[in-house]
C-alpha cells in the first residue's frame, strides 16, 4: 500500500471519528503490525507491514488501532473494544488470521500461532533473544 494514501486515510479517519487531538506515524517494529500509544494519542502502523500487504488487511489493522482509541485503554480486546471495533468496520480480533500476511524478514513466529495459522497483532520478546511471549486472546 502506498504510505502517503495510508497516512492522508489515517488523518480523515481521525477526524471522522472525533480524534482531533491524536497523531499518526510510521513504526519500525518487526514483529506488530499496529499500536495505539494512549500517553502521547498516537496511533502508528510498521511501515514495512503496510507497504507489503493489500490495502485493506492495512486499512483494517489502522482501524483496528482507532477502536482501542475510542475504547480507552481499559477495554483492551474486550466486549467494549469489540463493540467500537465492529462500529468502525474493523475486524474485532486481536490477532491477524491471515496466512498471506507478509511480516518483515527475521522475524520468528512462536510455533503454537504458526500452527493455529495465526499471527499475532503484539508479540514481544524478554531479553534474551530466546526468550518469546504472546498476547494470545480467544478466536472470535
Amino acid at each position: 500500500m502506498n504510505l502517503q494514501e495510508l497516512e492522508a486515510i489515517a488523518k480523515w479517519e481521525f477526524l471522522r471519528h472525533g480524534l482531533h487531538d491524536w497523531s499518526f506515524g510510521w513504526a519500525r517494529t518487526k514483529r506488530r503490525q499496529g499500536v495505539c500509544k494512549y500517553r502521547s494519542k498516537r496511533i502508528e502502523i510498521a511501515e514495512y507491514y503496510a507497504t507489503h500487504n493489500p490495502p485493506e488487511q492495512v486499512i483494517d489493522t489502522l482501524l483496528h488501532e482507532i477502536a482501542h482509541a475510542l475504547a480507552g485503554p481499559k477495554a483492551r480486546h474486550g466486549p467494549a473494544w469489540k463493540a467500537v471495533a465492529k462500529k468502525l468496520g474493523a475486524t474485532p480480533r486481536a490477532y491477524d488470521t491471515c496466512r498471506e500476511t507478509v511480516v518483515m524478514p527475521g522475524v520468528r513466529v512462536p510455533a503454537s500461532s504458526r500452527l493455529m495459522g495465526r499471527l499475532p497483532l503484539y508479540a514481544y520478546r524478554d531479553r534474551p533473544l530466546k526468550n518469546w511471549s504472546l498476547f494470545t486472546i480467544a478466536p472470535v
